[in-house]
């Protein structure tokens, strides 16, 4: 058995990236689960480090990535906070709950989704309508952090309004809270700027909990009680650490399917599918490049894996996970060879929960706080607009186009108006109607070669039938891709191609663009859309 045979070979390797990608990941789901769930659970931290549990010991034997990690994301943190209201109306344990049949549905969605063999659609997804998603949620959870960090109570729910609010926040914030928040916050850039190579090897967000759980200490937040400072009253206490209940088990809400058909509850499961899905897959096949085995992921099965974790964390009280790009590169740059690694990473956090809960309950929430406003940060740093930009004037419309949407309105809005934007692109580009789902393509053959010439637009809808016959050639030591008869190629379409020349070379065969540099590109990017 393959499974057996990689433990024997790679088990010391994949332990000790395993433990380290644990201590990565503890600070990582406590702070994306306290971000998500807020009063909707007796425990988010349990919440949050159950999903990375089941993550690690379940969805890594069934995955279909070979160095991925499963486990809560930050990505999914929108999703979760707006199921929750949108479901709870007003009461936080009761959306929840609602929250969590919904998951189990959606993890059902991926399953059929995987069985019917659809994972490989994810690639068609526009590159910058995702990136804009990525990007406003980094921008929202940056917004909402701030204020824990200054220990403040918003009175704003909006992302923008909770930026309005921040001044107020800075003057109104509890000091020694904000003392821990901003320590957090700078062994965070500090381990983000620096150039030591030894630090590369250190968990940031270990150190930073570490250092925020000394400073709480000090502070004696494990006890309440009042201090005084600059003429003002301020309280400290158990509130502004990481709560964990006597019983973990107990802890765990059980979902609600009383609402589970309502318009609400279906909006809901279609985000947690979407989101996670795309999320996901995206992330698996990035950490395919980075994979020093060269292996490719078993997408179909992938999606499987993920939605088997979901249902199951549906009806235990979890978090959506999803394969995570952040901690699976930090699995790989530790030497991680197989998915053992994975599930080494949820042991080690079932042993922090379960044996050592009054460690994690020192954890100040300003600390999560401080932490996840990198992770925010990250999302939506200045060179994804860059990044956006390079590739196009347009591509930079679709992609602020996602992010203002998504801000004012919600992601589903965001993600549909990045959409749109993209179609109206296309059609000012003079792509016509006809060409946005078939692509004509003539194929010539000869002795160990083959020539594909497609006709019209190659564009985000219609690409596969282009990609599907290129990889059915496999018999064929050269491909030849003839771009005389085309007139467009969009930003996706380019950046698809470009993968598959890669992937072609490294089997050994020859792949030729040939009169491609009829089409004019719209910026200098080697990925810009192209037209004739």
């Amino acid at each position: 058995m393959k499974a057996l045979t990689d433990l024997k070979k790679h088990w010391k390797v994949d332990l000790t990236a395993g433990f380290i990608l644990s201590l990565i990941a503890l600070p990582l789901c406590l702070g994306i689960a306290a971000a998500s769930i807020g009063d909707g659970s007796l425990s988010p931290a349990v919440s949050g480090l159950m999903a990375a549990v089941i993550g690690g010991l379940i969805v890594s034997r069934l995955s279909g990535a070979n160095v991925a990690i499963h486990g809560p994301a930050a990505g999914l943190i929108v999703i979760v906070i707006h199921g929750i209201d949108s479901l709870g109306q007003g009461n936080a344990k009761l959306g929840f709950q609602r929250f969590l049949a919904a998951m189990v549905i959606a993890g059902g969605l991926q399953i059929v989704t995987g069985l019917l063999k659809f994972a490989r659609y994810a690639a068609l997804f526009p590159v910058n309508v995702i990136h804009g998603m990525l990007a406003a949620i980094g921008v929202i959870i940056i917004s909402k952090q701030i204020h824990v960090a200054l220990g403040v109570t918003p009175q704003a729910k909006a992302p923008l309004a909770l930026y309005a609010e921040v001044p107020k926040s800075v003057l109104g914030m509890n000091p020694e809270i904000a003392i821990i928040g901003f320590a957090s916050l700078a062994v965070m850039v500090f381990f983000l700027v620096a150039k030591w190579q030894v630090l590369k090897k250190v968990p940031a967000p270990l150190v930073a909990v570490i250092v925020s759980a000394i400073l709480g200490i000090i502070f004696d937040l494990q006890h309440q009680h009042h201090y005084f400072f600059m003429g003002r009253d301020y309280v400290l206490g158990e509130k502004y650490l990481v709560t964990l209940p006597a019983s973990v088990i107990q802890a765990l809400p059980r979902p609600d399917f009383g609402a589970i058909f309502t318009p609400t509850s279906l909006i809901t499961i279609f985000s947690i599918y979407f989101v996670a899905s795309l999320e996901s897959l995206l992330s698996a096949n990035a950490v395919d490049k980075l994979d020093r085995e060269k292996r490719s992921s078993n997408l179909n099965k992938e999606i499987i894996a993920n939605g088997v974790g979901n249902m199951l964390l549906g009806f235990i009280g979890g978090l959506p996970i999803i394969a995570e790009i952040v901690r699976s590169s930090a699995n790989v740059s530790n030497g991680a060879k197989t998915q053992w690694s994975n599930f080494f990473h949820g042991l080690f956090l079932a042993l922090f929960l379960f044996l050592i809960p009054n460690v994690i309950h020192l954890i100040p929430d300003a600390a999560l706080a401080g932490i996840l406003i990198i992770v925010g940060f990250r999302l939506a740093r200045p060179s994804e607009f860059k990044h956006a930009f390079d590739a196009g004037v347009e591509q930079l419309l679709i992609f602020l186009t996602t992010l203002v949407f998504t801000l004012t309105h919600d992601l589903l809005v965001g993600i549909a108006a990045g959409l749109g934007m993209k179609i109206l692109v296309l059609v000012l580009r003079g792509v016509k109607r006809e060409e946005f789902f078939i692509l004509g393509v003539d194929i010539e053959e000869g002795p160990g070669r083959i020539t594909f010439k497609p006709r019209g637009s190659i564009i985000f809808t219609n690409l596969f039938s282009l990609t599907d016959r290129i990889r059915q050639a496999a018999d064929k030591t050269q491909v030849t891709v003839d771009f005389s008869a085309i007139h467009y190629v969009d930003h996706t379409s380019m950046a698809a191609l470009a993968d598959i020349e890669h992937e072609l070379i490294a089997e050994g065969r020859i792949v030729v663009f040939d009169r491609i540099a009829h089409l004019k590109p719209y910026s200098e990017h080697p990925a810009a859309a192209r037209q004739g």
